[in-house]
């Protein structure tokens, strides 16, 4: 059953800032290796392609959204987060960990650790 998409994410396709293509899952290392950029579409693809059927954890995608923020804070209005960058560069290096983890297993389609963990009691 194929599931609906979500409207934003058909928008981007339908803008032609999302396409579909071949040569995509080869690319897929090198481009890693230059995302150093953030695009609304982007997130949009992240959400829809990989943290809706639960492939990806919400957190990252959350991240790279507050990210963006800090750095339109120290650009725009010069408000500088020591803190907030230190949070952004270990989740940073987390999610690179994860979408290398997606990269070399594809079918990886389910987040084991996303559900609460059971803790035995004793009576």
């Amino acid at each position: 059953m194929e599931r609906p998409l979500d409207p934003d994410f058909e928008s981007c396709i339908k803008s032609g800032k999302i396409r579909r293509f071949a040569a995509g899952a080869e690319l897929a290392a090198a481009e890693m290796e230059t995302a150093r950029r953030s695009h609304r579409c982007l997130v949009i693809a992240l959400r829809a392609l990989y943290v809706q059927p639960r492939r990806l954890e919400l957190e990252f995608v959350e991240g790279m959204e507050a990210g963006k923020m800090l750095r339109e804070n120290a650009d725009y209005y010069s408000r500088f987060s020591d803190t907030g960058a230190h949070k952004a560069l270990d989740l940073a290096k987390r999610f690179l960990a994860r979408a290398r983890q997606l990269i070399d297993n594809p079918d990886d389609s389910i987040i084991a650790h996303d559900r609460p963990a059971r803790r035995n009691r004793r009576p």
